[in-house]
C-alpha cells in the first residue's frame, strides 16, 4: 500500500501531468507556437531542459500540478485557443485508451494505475468548472469556442 502511494506520487502523477501539458503544447505547435513552456510542480526549480521551442521546468513538489504557456505573435485565435485548451485532456484520453486496450492480466500494477490516472485527468479536466479563480480546460474550451467566429 505504501509503495503504491509512493509510485503514484513520484512517478505516475508527474508523468500523467507531463502528458497532459504536452497535449496542450502539441496543439499549440500545430498552430505554430513560437515558444512553449511546461512547468511541472510547485516550489523551487530543481531541473530544466529544452527541446527545440519547448522548455520544461520541474519544480521541487513535482507531483503538485502543472501548467503550460504557449506564445505566438500575433496571438492565437479563439478557435486555436479552444483546441489548445482541450489538447491536454485529449492526450490523456488517448494514452488511457491505449493502455486500457491491453488485458489487465498482462499489465504490471503500475501501468493499470497510470491508465486510471490518465483517464481521471482526461475526464475531470474536460468538465467545465470555475472554482476560486481556476478555470478547467473544459471551461476554457467552451469559453473560447463561444467566442470563435466560424
Amino acid at each position: 500500500m505504501v509503495l503504491d502511494v509512493i509510485l503514484l506520487l513520484f512517478l505516475i502523477a508527474p508523468l500523467g501531468l507531463f502528458i497532459h501539458e504536452m497535449g496542450h503544447v502539441l496543439f499549440a505547435m500545430i498552430f505554430r507556437a513560437e515558444k512553449s513552456y511546461i512547468i511541472i510542480g510547485a516550489g523551487r526549480l530543481i531541473y530544466k531542459f529544452r527541446v527545440g521551442k519547448l522548455q520544461v521546468y520541474v519544480r521541487l513538489f513535482f507531483f503538485n500540478g502543472g501548467h503550460s504557456i504557449n506564445e505566438k505573435t500575433p496571438s492565437f485565435s479563439f478557435k486555436e485557443k479552444a483546441w489548445i485548451s482541450i489538447g491536454g485532456p485529449l492526450l490523456n484520453g488517448v494514452v488511457a485508451s491505449l493502455l486500457f486496450l491491453r488485458p489487465v492480466t498482462e499489465q504490471p500494477e503500475g501501468f493499470f494505475y497510470f491508465c486510471l490516472f490518465n483517464g481521471y485527468l482526461a475526464i475531470t479536466n474536460s468538465f467545465p468548472f470555475y472554482i476560486k479563480g481556476i478555470k478547467s480546460d473544459g471551461y476554457r474550451f467552451f469559453q473560447y469556442f463561444r467566442s470563435a467566429k466560424f
